[in-house]
C-alpha cells in the first residue's frame, strides 16, 4: 500500500510518527509497527523540541506533551528565546512587527491565512542577535484573521492578527 509521506519524527527512540496528506501513522516501537493515528490532515513537518514537547505541522499546529497530541491554542515557550509582537492589532492596513531575535539562527517570517495558505514571505535569511522594526501592509488582503509565523533553528512562534475596517 502507497501513502504520500512528507514528515518524519521521534520524540525518543521507540516513539514517533510519519505521515503526509490525510494520513499520520504512530510507532511506539521504534518502527517495527505502526498504526494509523492522525487527529487532522496536511501532515508535512515535525520539531523536536525535547524529550517531552515536539510540534506537528499540517492543518493546525499540534503540540505533543507527554499522552497527549492536541492542536496549540496558545503561543508556546520559544518567547523567552525570541520574540514576535505586532500592532496594532486589530488593524486595518499597516502592520507594525517587532522581532527581538537572542541568538544568530535562520529566520523565516511568513503571512497564513487560518485555512494554512501562504500569502507573503517576509523573511527568510539568517539574522544575528537584535532587534528588528519594520511595518507591512495588509490593504490588498480582505478582512480576516491572519498569522504571523516566525521559523527559526530553534522553533516556531506565532501572532494571530485581525485585519478589518473600522
Amino acid at each position: 500500500m502507497y501513502f504520500y509521506t512528507q514528515t518524519i519524527g521521534f520524540i525518543d527512540t521507540l516513539h514517533g510518527w510519519t505521515g503526509g496528506n490525510s494520513v499520520l501513522f504512530e510507532t511506539t516501537d521504534g518502527g517495527k509497527t505502526w498504526k494509523n493515528n492522525g487527529p487532522g490532515s496536511a501532515y508535512n513537518r515535525f520539531f523536536r523540541v525535547n524529550d517531552s514537547l515536539a510540534f506537528l505541522a499540517g492543518d493546525q499546529i499540534y503540540r505533543y506533551a507527554p499522552w497527549i497530541i492536541d492542536n496549540v491554542n496558545e503561543q508556546q515557550p520559544f518567547d523567552d528565546i525570541h520574540n514576535l509582537s505586532v500592532s496594532p492589532n486589530p488593524t486595518n492596513d499597516k502592520l507594525n512587527i517587532k522581532l527581538t531575535i537572542k541568538n544568530k539562527t535562520n529566520c523565516q517570517l511568513q503571512l497564513f491565512s487560518t485555512n494554512g495558505k501562504l500569502l507573503q514571505t517576509i523573511y527568510n535569511t539568517s539574522l544575528v542577535s537584535g532587534t528588528y522594526d519594520f511595518s507591512i501592509s495588509l490593504e490588498k488582503y480582505p478582512n480576516q484573521i491572519l498569522f504571523l509565523v516566525l521559523k527559526t533553528n530553534e522553533g516556531l512562534i506565532y501572532e494571530r492578527v485581525v485585519k478589518k475596517q473600522f
